[in-house]
């Protein structure tokens, strides 16, 4: 009966989160935390959703909570690692995206935002960071997008147009690629 109860208002917060009833999906999670409250994937879920309503702090708090009840929880690591960047603490945004690539070192959204962190600092570096991230997911015009923009930092424009044009290709209104 807990069980059917459980799916019932999980699947209630996920529709919540689909049509953008943030504070409704979140009053949920915490009844769901109530019931198992080292669900760290409850605790995620509201983190996300602070995430999403700018209230830092407190999705740092509940992905810090997720991660320290499960360790390898990557996702956990990458958004922390995206709110200290968003915070401006580099140090501690690229801490948490290589803890995340610790646990997968393929993990592609780490790979990327600790590409784009360093790529004006350490341009090679997020090269190749970049370069193993495509060579994960080859279609994601975000990744040769800022492949290009690597390229163009260490002034090898044949191959940021190139990587241009590949993200075009894939999203063909992407203005940014246009642009450059």
């Amino acid at each position: 009966m807990q069980n059917n109860n459980i799916k019932t208002l999980e699947t209630l917060a996920d529709q919540y989160l689909s049509e953008y009833r943030y504070k409704d999906a979140k009053g949920i999670y915490f009844k769901l935390i109530s019931i198992n409250p080292k669900n760290y994937i409850y605790l995620s879920r509201i983190a996300y959703i602070e995430l999403l309503l700018k209230n830092y702090e407190d999705s740092k708090s509940f992905f810090l909570k997720s991660i320290s009840i499960c360790s390898t929880y990557i996702d956990g690591y990458n958004c922390l690692g995206y709110i200290y960047k968003l915070q401006g603490d580099f140090i501690k945004a690229r801490f948490y995206y290589n803890r995340a690539l610790c646990i997968d070192n393929c993990y592609t959204p780490a790979l990327t935002n600790l590409a784009v962190l360093i790529m004006h600092e350490e341009p090679k570096k997020a090269l190749e960071l970049l370069k193993k991230a495509q060579s994960i997911n080859t279609e994601s015009a975000d990744i040769y997008f800022n492949l290009g923009l690597a390229y163009t930092i260490l002034k090898d424009y044949k191959q940021a147009i190139h990587f241009y044009i590949k993200a075009i290709h894939i999203k063909p209104n992407f203005i940014l690629a246009i642009f450059n």
